[in-house]
């Protein structure tokens, strides 16, 4: 079938589809970047109509891809999606991750949370509100948290201090 007589829900998935194609496989670093963008731009939920079906693709790239800005980008996007409880689900998964600074080694910490990947999504998770908070909660309780600086972070939140306080 042509497109335009495609279903609208495989429409939707042949566009998701193709930008993880994109962002995996453009030949310039920028025209990956802006489809990993693109794709998670599509379920945020300030969004009249999030997509569905944008976090586990976001889950594809950010697994296979070895672009830094890209992984970074959807750990940082991944607090505004719509579908809460994937995206929740998504950062306690990278916040159990090894500490591994981004960037070719370098650490930076600054106001707008530069780190390691796993600090990143214990800042995501603290931006969530209750479904972030029973996260760290339970990260917290479990002991997952194996980033020596997310487990400082995740610390402070337990004893109730703001980041960097």
């Amino acid at each position: 079938r042509a497109p335009a007589q495609m279903r609208p829900e495989l429409q939707r998935d042949a566009l998701l589809d193709t930008l993880v194609t994109r962002a995996l496989t453009d030949s310039t670093a920028n025209g990956r970047q802006r489809a990993a963008t693109r794709l998670l731009f599509m379920g945020l939920a300030r969004q009249a109509t999030p997509v569905a079906g944008v976090i586990p693709r976001a889950g594809e790239i950010y697994g296979r891809t070895g672009d830094e800005i890209i992984r970074e980008s959807i750990i940082r996007l991944m607090p505004l999606q719509a579908d809460t409880s994937a995206a929740v689900k998504f950062l306690v998964t990278v916040a159990g991750e090894p500490g591994h600074p981004p960037h070719g080694g370098v650490m930076e910490f600054d106001e707008v949370g530069s780190g390691t990947h796993a600090m990143l999504a214990v800042w995501g998770l603290q931006s969530m509100a209750a479904p972030g908070a029973e996260a760290l909660r339970i990260l917290v309780a479990d002991d997952t948290v194996r980033d020596f600086h997310a487990r400082a972070l995740l610390d402070q939140w337990s004893r109730g201090k703001a980041p960097g306080g």
